[in-house]
């Protein structure tokens, strides 16, 4: 039996080629939404303001019983911000004062914030939680002043999208 050939080639070859390069096309088109230099600004809470590409999804801040919660989720969700009563077994607004300790709870690790040479807060969490999808959980504390540090939003996130999120937190600012 003979296969049918454009120039030389196989047809089947030919078709599997073109799924191939659709299947790349579209896997690239949706990181690439990801990568978005779009960013939208919403309110956190009644102090401070929230930055985040224009690609995440949620109800972002919502009063409830509690007073109020904040979800919002990358489209792939790989990554979920939240704030609630309780963040990650935490109280929400739970304070800690200067000098910051070098674990918090659960978090073996931190990182402070920067951005412009301004000390913004400290970001708690775990590297490895065991999940599959977003093996990463954090708390992040903002600096309300010089002495005092308040906690404003539970993470989690995939390993790989660790860079992202600390961008998130550093356009974290007051109103």
């Amino acid at each position: 039996m003979r296969l049918k050939r454009f120039f030389g080639i196989p047809l089947s070859l030919i078709g599997i080629l073109l799924l191939t390069s659709i299947s790349f096309q579209s896997c690239k088109s949706d990181n690439n939404d990801l990568l978005t230099d779009n960013w939208t600004t919403e309110e956190l809470n009644d102090e401070l303001n929230i930055s985040f590409p224009e690609t995440y999804t949620g109800s972002g801040r919502q009063p409830n019983e509690e007073g109020f919660s904040f979800s919002k989720q990358r489209k792939d969700n790989k990554v979920v911000l939240s704030i609630s009563g309780e963040t990650f077994f935490y109280n929400y607004g739970e304070t800690i004062e200067n000098p910051l300790p070098d674990t918090y709870g659960r978090f073996d690790s931190f990182k402070d914030i920067i951005k412009e040479q301004e000390y913004l807060g400290r970001f708690y969490y775990l590297k490895d939680n065991g999940a599959s999808l977003r093996q990463s959980d954090g708390i992040y504390f903002v600096k309300r002043n010089e002495v005092e540090f308040s906690q404003v939003i539970g993470v989690s996130y995939s390993q790989e999208t660790y860079n992202e999120v600390i961008q998130i937190l550093e356009n974290i600012r007051k109103k």
